[in-house]
């Protein structure tokens, strides 16, 4: 569901999935914890790149991780590598994220736990 929602976000804005430059925020199964066993967000990451989108992670927690034979790292999140990203998918909501600086950098975000102010005009809740 989150991967079809994301697919008309994009869409919406004028992006296809192939291409897109996507970072995800969290990789945890749950916040604060570095446990990605069952973590929807491997399924959703796999998903987008099968579509051809180009996924990268932020998880303070799991600094790298394998998925389908490839070592993944985390991304340090900034002003600068945050607007690089077409879209920020939030999937874990960490407590020590700067969430201001995020939607203030990114051009485009998919909340899937409600940590932004639904008034922003960038920000897309589940």
């Amino acid at each position: 569901y989150c991967v079809h929602r994301i697919v008309d976000v994009l869409n919406q804005n004028q992006k296809c999935v192939n291409g897109t430059r996507v970072l995800m925020l969290g990789l945890s199964y749950k916040r604060d914890v570095s446990d990605v066993r069952e973590s929807p967000s491997l399924d959703i990451i796999r998903l987008l790149e099968e579509g051809g989108a180009r996924v990268d992670y932020s998880d303070p927690y799991v600094p790298e991780f394998h998925i389908d034979g490839t070592e993944k790292k985390s991304v340090t999140l900034s002003r600068e590598a945050v607007s690089e990203y077409d879209l920020v998918v939030v999937v874990t909501d960490h407590s020590d994220l700067d969430y201001q600086m995020i939607q203030e950098s990114a051009s485009l975000i998919f909340d899937t736990r409600d940590v932004f102010p639904r008034t922003h005009d960038n920000v897309v809740k589940l």
